[in-house]
């Protein structure tokens, strides 16, 4: 049973230790493998993804324990959620979104364009990235981290391209070229909505703050 056929931890674990490992292999079981749309989310992108929300909670309640207390604590607790789960879901939409992407591309580098190879190349990519971000609150340490990672994400996708999309080989490098293009648009996407939303949390906590103040007996 693989990854996208079915849920299983031990499958889930074997997986991530194997593209970041050994991606070069496990690409080429990937390629062979049969999958769905929905087993690659359930049962991969869906779980991994939950590690850098897990991040930035521990990061925000440390942060605000350390600047306000509990009262700061619980206020960095709410916002980190907030934006946390936002993150979720917009990273698993990116994701999806990618997908859609590789596969249109496929044509213009002499790929076959296939809607399931592809979103399996865009889903076990962020692999390194998702483990990274579960450690993203360690002051410098977790940036270098994260800065690592968003490299060997890099490489793990021209692999998971020239070996499970299987363009000519001159073409490969060009075409992972071209996919990280289209995701640092997603990505300005998604940071100008996680702004605007922060931008009315804090807007909205100001406003309560301030009520809460007027209502306090003189």
């Amino acid at each position: 049973m693989t990854v996208a056929e079915g849920p299983g931890t031990a499958n889930l674990v074997a997986r991530a230790q194997n593209i970041l490992m050994k991606p070069t292999a496990e690409w080429q079981v990937i390629h062979g493998e049969s999958a769905t749309t929905q087993g690659l989310f359930t049962g991969y992108a869906a779980i991994l993804a939950v590690l850098p929300l897990i991040g930035t909670l521990i990061g925000r309640v440390l942060l605000g324990g350390m600047l306000g207390g509990g009262f700061g604590m619980g206020m960095a607790l709410t916002g980190g959620l907030v934006l946390g789960v936002l993150g979720y879901v917009l990273n698993l939409v990116m994701v999806f979104v990618m997908g859609i992407i590789i596969n249109a591309f496929a044509s213009s580098f002499d790929a076959k364009p296939d809607s399931i190879q592809a979103m399996k190349v865009s889903v076990y990519a962020g692999t390194a990235l998702w483990v990274a971000g579960l450690v993203s609150w360690i002051p410098v340490i977790g940036w270098l981290i994260g800065l690592a990672a968003l490299a060997y994400t890099c490489y793990l996708l021209y692999l998971g391209l020239k070996l499970v999309m299987q363009p000519p080989a001159d073409k490969a490098l060009v075409y992972t070229l071209v996919t990280i293009g289209a995701q640092i648009g997603l990505y300005i996407v998604a940071g100008i909505v996680i702004g605007m939303v922060t931008a009315m949390f804090f807007i909205g906590a100001a406003a309560t703050g301030a009520a809460a103040l007027g209502a306090m007996p003189r």
